[in-house]
């Protein structure tokens, strides 16, 4: 019973350190994709010409992408359908 209980505890609140640990992680590289975009517009008027400049704004359109379907994903009975409902 104590296990079972906790395991729940743990259970719910994981979530909401997942989702807000993942926000932070995501909100920090926005913020730092920003800041090289624009010290590479200062310096000179040619964007992405580097592999090392093309790898990175692919690997932030993926997180993008990672971080839009993360927050579309269907809630927990959703994604389980009719089997867990009816239990």
């Amino acid at each position: 019973e104590f296990c079972g209980d906790l395991a729940n505890k743990i259970s719910k609140r994981w979530m909401h350190v997942h989702v807000g640990l993942n926000t932070l992680g995501y909100v920090s590289t926005l913020v730092v994709f920003s800041l090289a975009v624009s010290t590479i517009k200062v310096e000179n008027n040619f964007h992405w010409h580097s592999a090392h400049a093309k790898m990175g704004l692919s690997i932030f359109i993926l997180a993008s992408i990672q971080v839009i379907g993360g927050y579309r994903r269907p809630s927990k009975d959703e994604s389980l359908g009719d089997a867990a409902r009816e239990e």
